[in-house]
């Protein structure tokens, strides 16, 4: 049935984050039988700084925010709204399994959400849910340390 022009193709724009960050609100058609979701990293926390003989323990601290933010991924996490309540319940994750430090700048990772998908599996760079996609969702991505990503996440409708 195609893409409806309810649900934007863009759920987060390209811009620096540090914190988790979610998305509007999306929703899903029945003739919809999943989603494709594209996170598009393009600034990945700097790797940390060389450590100095005498510094003080501001710098010390300083230090270790660099290096543990080269530590941190991302993780992509889909959401079903409750009618009733309006809470988001997470319904799966998406995990990014390389760290900033491995990951770099100009990574592109896919995923896919679909009822009667082959199986969950991850490949390469794109990673796939056996599930159905709920009427009322959102995406949000998960930051698991403190730093500085520039990233977008785009998505299309998969027709049933």
């Amino acid at each position: 049935m195609g893409l409806h022009t309810e649900t934007p193709p863009v759920l987060l724009a390209s811009e620096e984050r540090s914190v988790t960050t979610n998305s509007d609100d999306v929703l899903s058609f029945m003739e919809d039988g999943g989603a494709f979701l594209v996170l598009d990293v393009t600034k990945v926390p700097p790797a940390a700084r060389a450590k100095k003989e005498g510094e003080t323990e501001k710098e010390k601290a300083e230090l270790k925010a660099e290096e543990e933010a080269v530590e941190g991924t991302l993780k992509v996490v889909i959401e079903a709204k409750d009618s009733v309540s309006g809470k988001y319940v997470p319904i799966t994750a998406f995990a990014v399994t390389k760290k900033a430090s491995e990951l770099g700048a100009g990574a592109t990772l896919a995923y896919t959400i679909a009822t009667g998908a082959a199986e969950t599996a991850a490949v390469a760079n794109h990673e796939v849910q056996a599930l159905p996609l709920p009427r009322n969702w959102r995406a949000k991505v998960e930051h698991s340390k403190v730093g500085k990503w520039t990233y977008s996440l785009g998505y299309q409708a998969i027709a049933s």
